[in-house]
């Protein structure tokens, strides 16, 4: 799908915890409109394509997307679990294996370099050594 760019994404809540708690990574919830709007795609071609994003996402978290547009399902079972609106904008989650947040949920996070800074700030939260590359890269 073009709203999820180029990470490699679990689609199971239960496997993304069980995978976390093999490799002590935290997850990363992707909660993303698929079909999407144009913001959505926008998001999936831009922000999500870029290669020290999504290399970032695939070697420290173990990534999640849940589609926020379901209406039955285990989409739709998430999405109430973490207590997500339906049909909203995009919303990246970071939580450790009890679902708690690593660090606050924040909306209207889109861009490439934004996305970095909560990276970022989800790894020094879960005490976990940060890329270079997010210090380092031009945004």
């Amino acid at each position: 799908h073009r709203e999820l760019g180029d990470v490699n994404w679990l689609r199971n809540y239960d496997h993304a915890v069980a995978e976390a708690k093999s490799n002590g990574k935290p997850i990363l919830i992707l909660f993303q409109e698929i079909p999407g709007c144009s913001g959505c795609v926008e998001f999936g071609q831009d922000t999500l394509r870029h290669p020290v994003i999504v290399e970032a996402i695939e070697n420290n978290f173990v990534p999640l997307a849940i589609r926020n547009n379901s209406r039955s399902g285990h989409d739709h079972e998430i999405l109430k679990r973490f207590n997500e609106p339906s049909w909203n904008f995009q919303v990246m989650r970071f939580v450790d294996t009890n679902g708690k947040d690593i660090i606050p949920r924040k909306d209207r996070i889109w861009t490439p370099s934004a996305t970095a800074r909560r990276i970022v700030a989800a790894l020094q939260a879960a005490d976990r050594q940060v890329p270079d590359k997010l210090f380092t890269h031009d945004w």
